[in-house]
């Protein structure tokens, strides 16, 4: 056994000792102590946004998606738009706490800023997500929310839409320099203007909608516009970087989600998907 991380040397034990530990039962309870298996992630770890519990709200934000086959057969849901104000609109959610850019989670250890073949899956993974029709619709979608017609309809209905964006502009500070081919764009929270689309809050709702399995969107009951909609969460064809890292956030939402209530806890069949 590898015991180094607590200070201890490596040492042989033998099989039978080792089943007996397994296998014995806790004397309080009378339940089996158990085991727990590691192994290797069956996809490679988030480059670019990963999930976050650190902040109690994710809770909240993680029930709030659980709920969306039920909030899509409530509401009166007639076009895309409407579907992103149910999914996006919840006060009860809290997006920039929920998925955050892996810089803030990771910051410098194990020099995870300085490798530039991750800069460069990072450049590369952002290009793709920005040729992607859910991006762009979820960034006019915003655009409408910021202006005065949105501001006004999200507040008759008691949703959050305006502060969302505004929530997640702390992201652009963290790499404010993007490049896209020979051209570089130079963000910084300073001089955005929360009116207008952010690029990093697009980004973090466009890969977190992507990352949510396709039976999330049962509820849509228009043929067409669940078709629509479908086709636009669809990862079926997207290039390999970007759909591993789908696929990576999908899998730390089935985890994130073991502790909720098992009667709603839908996402936890991400992984068969």
């Amino acid at each position: 056994m590898d015991v180094s991380r607590f200070g201890y040397r490596s040492f042989w034990i033998p099989l039978t000792l080792l089943w007996e530990a397994m296998t014995s039962s806790d004397k309080a309870t009378g339940n089996s102590t158990g085991f727990m298996v590691l192994s290797r992630l069956p996809h490679d770890p988030c480059v670019w946004y990963t999930l976050s519990c650190r902040d109690g709200s994710w809770m909240r934000t993680a029930n709030h998606l659980l709920q969306i086959p039920l909030l899509l057969k409530s509401e009166d849901v007639k076009d895309v738009d409407i579907i992103l104000s149910v999914l996006l609109g919840s006060e009860s959610t809290d997006f920039r706490e929920f998925i955050k850019h892996v810089a803030e989670v990771h910051g410098q250890e194990d020099g995870y800023l300085e490798s530039r073949k991750r800069l460069a899956i990072q450049d590369q993974l952002l290009r793709q997500l920005h040729e992607t029709q859910l991006y762009n619709r979820i960034g006019r979608w915003l655009d409408y929310m910021n202006s005065d017609a949105g501001i006004a309809r999200s507040y008759s209905k008691n949703h959050a839409l305006p502060e969302i964006e505004a929530n997640m502009a702390p992201h652009v500070a963290m790499h404010s320099t993007m490049k896209t081919g020979s051209s570089s764009r130079l963000l910084s929270t300073a001089s955005a203007n929360c009116s207008k689309a952010n690029l990093a809050g697009t980004d973090a709702l466009t890969m977190l909608l992507f990352a949510l399995p396709s039976h999330m969107w049962s509820g849509i009951r228009e043929p067409k516009l669940s078709a629509e909609f479908n086709s636009l969460v669809s990862i079926d064809n997207f290039p390999q970087i970007l759909k591993n890292e789908v696929l990576s956030i999908r899998q730390q939402l089935e985890f994130l989600t073991m502790d909720l209530d098992p009667d709603t806890s839908d996402l936890r069949s991400l992984q068969s998907e």
